[in-house]
């Protein structure tokens, strides 16, 4: 208990000196990425028809770009069963019992010596802590500064195929810093490719085909300014 007590005033002190480098940086709210809209009319007498939906076909055009772990041609259960989404957490048990995200621990996180914690007007406060306490203080710092992802279905309607396609975002927190400021933001993402309906008139519904457009989805989030 005492331990527990020590480790988070410590990285309490330590993401507030950290926190310090965002002073003055307003920060702004997680978002999903846009995909890119096309110049067409409303109305659903513009919508495909039952005979240009044909799956087989549909899927066979858009080949190896297909990923069932994203893109579904019907509702999935999870669409109606978890409107709001579902937090994916990527955690792990480490040998001593304590949970941290997976994969590698952070540079930025590895390179802290915790030898002493530099304060604001320069004054330096040495640290006596052993390895293990290090290192589990370290796991700590990880697990705070963790940016979860926030998976929810999208219905991108008739003139998307798939029609359904499982979106990322950051998952929604106040802070992921102490004292308050620094957000979950979007880090990196890959480009995923579906089908959108398209006429080159309109009016006449003529020269209508299925294009092949990029969809961003955001596969990681990082605590920053």
């Amino acid at each position: 208990m005492k331990y527990l007590t020590f480790a988070r005033c410590l990285l309490l002190t330590v993401l507030c000196i950290v926190s310090t480098k965002c002073k003055g940086r307003r920060p702004s709210a997680s978002k999903i990425m846009p995909v890119l809209e096309l110049m067409e009319p409303e109305g659903a007498m513009y919508d495909p028809s039952p005979e240009d939906i044909d799956e087989g076909n549909l899927k066979n055009l858009l080949g190896s770009f297909f990923d069932s772990q994203v893109m579904s041609s019907e509702q999935p259960s999870a669409f109606a069963l978890s409107p709001n989404g579902t937090v994916k957490l990527n955690l792990k048990k480490t040998r001593s019992g304590q949970f941290v995200p997976q994969g590698p621990l952070p540079k930025h996180i590895k390179r802290m010596h915790l030898q002493f914690v530099k304060m604001a007007e320069g004054k330096r406060i040495h640290l006596k802590m052993g390895n293990k306490m290090r290192r589990r203080f370290r796991d700590l710092l990880w697990l705070q500064s963790y940016c979860p992802l926030l998976q929810k279905w999208k219905d991108l309607g008739p003139r998307f195929w798939p029609r359904f396609f499982l979106e990322n975002s950051c998952a929604p927190r106040q802070s992921c810093s102490f004292p308050r400021g620094m957000l979950c933001k979007p880090h990196k993402s890959v480009k995923k490719v579906l089908l959108r309906w398209h006429c080159q008139n309109w009016d006449q519904k003529k020269n209508c085909n299925w294009l092949k457009v990029q969809y961003p989805l955001v596969t990681d989030c990082q605590c920053g300014c």
